[in-house]
């Protein structure tokens, strides 16, 4: 396994590159990395489309995998950037909708 550099964000960051608004490929241009990654993390928050906290990191085990769920997510990628990666689940807004049927039919 070899190892690679990560780009790293967290919400103390620039707000322009974390957050609701994350400005991926300025984090790739200003070169925010860390080094000797076996993979990059990258976790985040979200509801709906609005994302409220992303975090990317150097992790020590290489990976492929994204895990979403309604209001989090997980995605570890063992390429030089972790990108491409859907950040909520397509079954949130099945999930919503749900909610709001039972929550309107108990109304």
């Amino acid at each position: 396994v070899f190892a690679i550099d990560c780009w790293v964000c967290n919400s103390d960051d620039d707000p322009t590159n974390c957050g609701e608004s994350i400005n991926e490929l300025g984090l790739q241009d200003a070169k925010r990395t860390a080094s000797n990654c076996a993979a990059c993390g990258k976790s985040f928050k979200s509801l709906g489309t609005v994302f409220t906290y992303v975090e990317r990191s150097c992790l020590a085990a290489s990976s492929d995998t994204c895990d979403n769920k309604i209001g989090y997510g997980s995605c570890s990628c063992s390429t030089t950037y972790c990108n491409s990666q859907a950040r909520i689940s397509v079954f949130t807004p099945l999930l919503l909708l749900t909610a709001l049927v039972v929550w309107a039919q108990r109304s």
